[in-house]
Parts: C-alpha cells; sequence; structure tokens
C-alpha cells in the first residue's frame, strides 16, 4: 500500500483503526449471537434424512470408538432407550412420559458397570436412521442387535433390559450371536398364551413372591413371578 508522504499520526490510525464508537461491544454480540444459525449446505441438506445427525460428526463416532476400545466390558451389559435434555426445536425429538427430560433426543444406551460402552441416535422422523433392518425384528429389536454386534465375541455376555425390548425372536437372534439375554416382557412379545392366562389367576395376596410356571419356546426360557404386578 502506498501512503501520502504528508499523512500524519492521527490520519493514519483513522485510516487503520476503527473508532471504538463504531463497533460492537462483545457481550451485546454474544447476545444476539444466540439467534443466529450459520448452516452448512453440505450437512442441512439431508437434516430431514437418515443421516440428520452427521452435524456432530466426526464427534460421535470418535466418541463411541473411544467407549469401546477404553472400556473392558464385564459380562452384564444393559440397554435402555434415554432423553439428552435438549431446550431447543428440532423435528427429531422425542416424548417420553416417563422419563425426566420430557422432550429431547432420544438415544439407545448400552451400559456396562454403570459406563456408557456404546449408543445410537434415534428419530421422530428418521426412525431407526441409517441401521440396516435385521429381517424379522421390530425397529426396537434392530437396536439392541446392532449395538450387541459392537461386543467382541465368545465372552458369553448376557444383556439385560425392559418389556420395552424384550421379545422371543430377539433372544433367539442373540443366541445365535453367542449372548444371552434377559428381560421382562409384555402381551404380544411372542411368549406362550398360557403365561397370560397364569397373569389373570394369580393375586398379589395369594402368589406373591412365586414362580408360579415355566415353560420355554424356541429355546427361550419363560416364566411367570408374581411381585408387585406380574412379570
Amino acid at each position: 500500500m502506498v501512503l501520502p508522504k504528508n499523512i500524519g499520526p492521527a490520519n493514519l490510525i483513522k485510516l487503520f483503526f476503527f473508532s471504538i464508537q463504531s463497533t460492537m461491544a462483545a457481550t451485546r454480540w454474544h447476545q444476539i449471537k444466540r439467534y443466529l444459525k450459520v448452516s452448512n449446505p453440505r450437512t442441512d441438506l439431508d437434516s430431514k434424512g437418515p443421516n440428520w445427525y452427521t452435524k456432530i460428526e466426526p464427534l460421535y463416532t470418535d466418541f463411541v470408538k473411544a467407549s469401546i476400545a477404553s472400556l473392558k466390558s464385564g459380562r452384564n451389559v444393559s440397554v435402555d432407550e434415554q432423553l439428552i435434555l435438549f431446550k431447543g426445536q428440532s423435528r427429531h425429538t422425542m416424548q417420553i412420559g416417563t422419563k425426566a427430560a420430557g422432550v429431547s433426543f432420544k438415544i439407545y444406551s448400552f451400559c456396562s458397570d454403570s459406563y456408557l460402552y456404546n449408543f445410537l441416535f434415534a428419530s421422530r422422523v428418521s426412525k431407526i436412521n441409517n441401521l440396516k433392518n435385521k429381517p424379522g425384528l421390530t425397529d426396537s429389536s434392530t437396536f439392541v442387535y446392532r449395538l450387541c454386534e459392537s461386543l467382541p465375541r465368545d465372552l458369553g455376555y448376557v444383556v439385560f433390559m425392559d418389556k420395552f425390548f424384550t421379545n422371543v425372536k430377539l433372544l433367539t437372534a442373540l443366541k445365535h450371536m453367542g449372548i444371552g439375554g434377559c428381560g421382562t416382557a409384555k402381551a404380544g412379545s411372542g411368549f406362550p398364551a398360557e403365561l397370560l392366562e397364569i397373569r389373570e389367576l394369580s393375586t398379589k395376596k395369594d402368589n406373591w413372591g412365586t414362580r408360579t410356571y415355566t415353560t420355554a419356546t424356541e429355546d427361550v426360557l419363560c416364566f411367570v413371578w408374581q411381585d408387585l404386578g406380574i412379570t
């Protein structure tokens, strides 16, 4: 840059520096920034599709890889659905009345010894995302099956779950992987019809704390246990 020979120090300062009065204070900028969103076309174009969470890549993939590599899982593992607290608005958030977070992002968490071993995102719009559906299994069972695939082989793991996941087809598929499964069940899970009949006949007063019936179907052991409710 060529400057005039007769420019003085005062004019030089004005030339290269903005006046303090014409700039925005940092606090004001952060106040405005809360309402701004800078979009990346490469990721936002597919915000409605199966890869909607790619905005947090590669953080998500790196986190899962580090968890699997660092944690030596015990024999017993568990799977459950969780809501990750979120105060904004998104088409992918879900509501679960029994969860404290209310409406938030949903994940299927895979845990061992109180540590998060692996997790997968679920979406109200995109459902099971880009997971390859396991033939014969429901969406929720597919999540469990794919999470179990991240476990080392031939170590005799047992997956514990609640009645949202437990069904005969899933337990059979896990057995073929060399992984055991255990969980409470509900009607429509593929268990013998006689178990439901016993549910109607049993009472808390007369049958509390007793195992009233045991059977097996497709190599899956099924039994009724009278507790606060029939299990």
